[in-house]
């Protein structure tokens, strides 16, 4: 599970005694793990400090998240993720069906895992939410007890910084810190036109869903 597969146009390793080994890849890179995804433009490893560099639209993925970002900067600990890091137009997003996506972006990102987990994500600068609320329906006591999920509503916020805490890999809550201003919308009341954040993009077709899709 801590293996990362890597492909580029051009792979190039360098040993260096001032600043480290590292890796280069470039360009159209693609990696894949099986808790995280990624490509962007071109990559650079840090073997001695551990750190993943990633330039020119990145894009990461893990689980259902997408996170993006002028540049991304992952650091590992032993194998395992152990921070990450968003410079600029961080933007973070997950599908909650075909039409709707949980938003929420500011300047910068900090992510921070516990056991390969991303348990929680620091926004600082600028900060924006979109987050749809969610209900479960009782099953019809005829039927079998499978509860659903319906929308009750959307919450749109701004605030300067946010934290939002993960379980299960799924958003559990969200702190709005600095003078937040927010308006919560019945379901079919959110303007069409505020539904989607500037700047949004869904890239899931750069997403490798395997291994041999770092060739694709």
């Amino acid at each position: 599970t801590d293996t990362l597969f890597l492909h580029g146009d051009t792979l190039m390793a360098i040993e260096d005694s001032l600043i480290g080994n590292r890796v280069y890849a470039y360009p159209s890179v693609k990696f894949f793990r099986k808790d995280m995804q990624g490509a962007a433009d071109s990559l650079i490893y840090a073997s001695e400090d551990s750190l993943i560099y990633m330039f020119i639209e990145p894009v990461l993925w893990a689980d259902d998240l997408q996170i993006t970002g002028d540049t991304i900067l992952i650091r590992t600990y032993e194998g395992v993720v152990d921070k990450l890091f968003v410079f600029d137009h961080a933007f973070m997003a997950n599908k909650v069906d075909s039409s709707k996506f949980n938003q929420i972006k500011g300047k910068h990102l900090t992510g921070f895992f516990e056991e390969n987990d991303l348990r929680k994500i620091l926004i600082r600068g600028n900060g924006q939410s979109l987050y749809y609320a969610t209900e479960e329906e009782k099953a019809d006591s005829n039927s079998t007890p499978t509860p659903s999920v319906k929308f009750v509503g959307v919450n749109k916020a701004i605030c300067s910084n946010i934290e939002i805490f993960m379980i299960d890999r799924q958003i559990d809550r969200i702190l709005f810190l600095t003078k937040p201003d927010g308006t919560f919308y019945p379901i079919d009341q959110l303007p069409e036109d505020e539904s989607l954040f500037e700047g949004f993009i869904w890239d899931d077709a750069r997403r490798p869903k395997s291994r041999s899709d770092i060739f694709n």
